[in-house]
């Protein structure tokens, strides 16, 4: 049986063999006592109950790999801070283009840019993380009313975009929507103009803009 304390031996008292192994048991009985209830520094053990740290409690620098594994501050800033990345961008002026030819839009004016992924000389946004991005593309032109485009290029060809066009007698608009592959190192996309009026036209600035925001791996 465990004891609340071991028993006490005074100097002079006669010890068998007997009351020595006694001892002995009780001793570490009474010392397994001690250790009930508490978390070992090693081995794996289940706690029970709810337990309120006064301070938080440290956990390794490694980041999780497994299911209900702990997530630390660390890593959350790492994981949600890579996930939340985009841009947005517009332009600084009006800019002509030619009838029947593919331009490349100079969004040179960023709204947002969250990793510095967007590169506003060269109208180019290549993120660095891999995934799906949603790209959005609005053009607004003046002074026309027959076909006008908005198109998304990645990597210098053109992607096959669902393009919404609406022409009024001296403007027409185009977007263009599309969810778009990056490899997360050179993969890169741009936004292109497009006018059929046989003459030059002009992207108006303030109503144009070209964004992208990731969407997950």
């Amino acid at each position: 049986m465990a004891w609340t304390t071991p028993t006490s031996r005074s100097t002079g008292d006669l010890i068998t063999a007997s009351i020595y192994n006694t001892d002995i048991v009780d001793n570490l009985n009474y010392l397994k006592s001690l250790a009930d209830g508490k978390v070992g520094l090693t081995g794996n053990e289940t706690v029970a109950g709810i337990k309120t740290f006064s301070s938080f409690p440290m956990t390794p620098s490694s980041a999780p790999i497994a299911n209900y594994q702990v997530a630390n501050k660390k890593y959350l800033d790492d994981y949600f801070g890579a996930e939340a990345r985009g841009f947005s961008a517009t332009m600084s002026s009006n800019q002509s283009i030619s009838a029947s030819t593919e331009t490349k839009v100079a969004f040179n004016t960023e709204i947002f840019d969250t990793h510095g992924e967007y590169n506003n000389s060269t109208y180019r946004y290549i993120p660095q993380r891999a995934g799906k991005y949603l790209v959005v593309g609005n053009l607004k032109y003046s002074t026309i009313s027959v076909a006008c485009y908005a198109r998304i290029y990645k990597n210098g060809s053109v992607i096959l975009a669902p393009q919404v066009t609406v022409s009024f007698s001296t403007s027409g608009y185009s977007m263009a929507i599309f969810i778009v592959e990056m490899n997360g190192s050179s993969d890169y996309v741009e936004l292109y103009g497009r006018q059929q009026d046989g003459t030059t036209r002009t992207i108006t600035a303030s109503e144009s803009f070209f964004q992208a925001w990731y969407l997950g791996a």
